[in-house]
């Protein structure tokens, strides 16, 4: 065998043999749904400002952003968990809001009347006064030192007409819509954590009334990004939501 072919054989080898030695690539992560209002349940007695909440968050959904740790402007192509809440309600017309998931939980004890949650039963009356337009907070998401320990945060929809799941929107590395992991801003499965999870669904409030008329969609919040102390949220701390639930209380962890 020639020389040449000698060396051509021994690089197709090595080839092959990086090739097999790599890790496969993960498969990217779907991105969250996309839904408009009429996919959403009516809730006639739902206030002027939550619709418009909602309306600009569905619209929001529909932009393909991406997570971004940091971020509170759609214009950077993604946005943070608090991020996307901040931006949602400072261009619907909450001007003095916070921009952490604990601040803002902190703000809406004072401004608000909050719901605490101890329950992981979808039925528990705790749940009995959930209304399309209120925030949802969690603690132990993720790992972090903060006080109150809150660490994510997103926006109750209500329930999705054809089949009747609660669903949310907000941002997310991992959590589900349809039962499937997604990342992104958009809209996700409102379940609540396994037992044994570290993760706990603290509860919800509905927002006082704005300050100023809402801005439209497209307007760029702060830029200002959470604590360099906190780290995304992994995600997929939660199981897909059974049909018509808030989550299953007998999940697995």
């Amino acid at each position: 065998m020639s020389s040449s072919c000698q060396f051509l054989l021994r690089t197709a080898l090595l080839i092959c043999a990086a090739s097999l030695a790599s890790p496969a690539a993960s498969p990217a992560a779907e991105p969250p749904g996309a839904l408009n209002g009429e996919a959403l349940a009516a809730h006639p007695e739902t206030p002027e400002s939550a619709r418009r909440l909602i309306e600009q968050a569905l619209a929001l959904s529909t932009r393909g952003l991406r997570y971004l740790y940091g971020s509170a402007d759609p214009t950077r192509g993604g946005m943070d968990c608090s991020g996307t809440i901040h931006h949602l309600l400072v261009s619907c017309g909450w001007r003095n809001v916070p921009r952490q998931a604990n601040t803002l939980y902190a703000w809406l004890w004072q401004h608000s009347r909050f719901h605490a949650v101890n329950s992981l039963r979808s039925d528990s009356f705790e749940f009995a006064h959930l209304r399309p337009g209120d925030l949802l907070f969690w603690s132990g998401t993720y790992d972090i030192r903060r006080e109150p320990p809150v660490t994510h945060v997103m926006l109750y929809l209500g329930r999705r007409a054809a089949d009747g799941r609660p669903v949310m929107f907000g941002a997310s590395e991992g959590r589900t819509y349809e039962g499937k992991s997604r990342s992104g801003v958009g809209v996700f499965d409102f379940v609540l954590p396994r037992p044994g999870s570290t993760a706990r669904f603290l509860g919800y409030a509905s927002l006082p009334a704005p300050e100023a008329p809402a801005t439209g969609p497209t307007e760029p919040g702060s830029n200002s990004s959470e604590s360099a102390s906190s780290p995304p949220a992994p995600g997929g701390e939660n199981p897909p939501a059974p049909p018509g639930g808030i989550a299953s209380p007998d999940a697995a962890p």
